[in-house]
Order: C-alpha cells, then structure tokens, then sequence
C-alpha cells in the first residue's frame, strides 16, 4: 500500500467544549440551569465564561460512577 491509497486518520476529538457543546455531550438540550447545576455537582467549572473541558467532564463522570454504591442483588426482595 501506497502513500495515496493510505487512509486518513481519524480527526481528534476537540478537548475544549462551548457550553452548548457540553450540554450536548451530557444529554441536555442546552447550557440551562439544569445543565449547569449538574456540573456544579461533578465539580466540573467552565474554563471561561462558556467553554468546557470535555477531559475534565469525563474524569468526573468517572469518579462519580467509581463512588456509586454497589448493589448487594441477594439482598433484593423480587417476591
């Protein structure tokens, strides 16, 4: 294989998200009260009136999911 016939490489994922972009990224459907209320809960802050780190939003998403309590299933009454 060629130089021509190589493919492109992917293009790399932005690290800097507007809010609109990382309301998006979170399922919400915009930068509302809501949206940022829940950042205020990851302790995710915006870089600078409007703009996020999408790294720093995943590291808190990770570390709230490490800290969710885990289910016992035994313990479950299904009856």
């Amino acid at each position: 294989m060629n130089a021509k016939q190589r493919k492109p490489l992917p293009k790399p994922k932005r690290r800097i998200l507007t809010a609109n972009e990382a309301a998006d990224y979170l399922g919400y459907a915009g930068p509302s009260a809501t949206f940022k209320r829940y950042m205020v809960k990851l302790g995710v802050s915006s870089l600078r009136q409007g703009a996020y780190d999408r790294f720093a939003i995943d590291k808190a998403l990770d570390a709230q999911m490490e800290a969710a309590p885990s289910v016992n299933y035994e313990d479950i009454d299904y009856g």
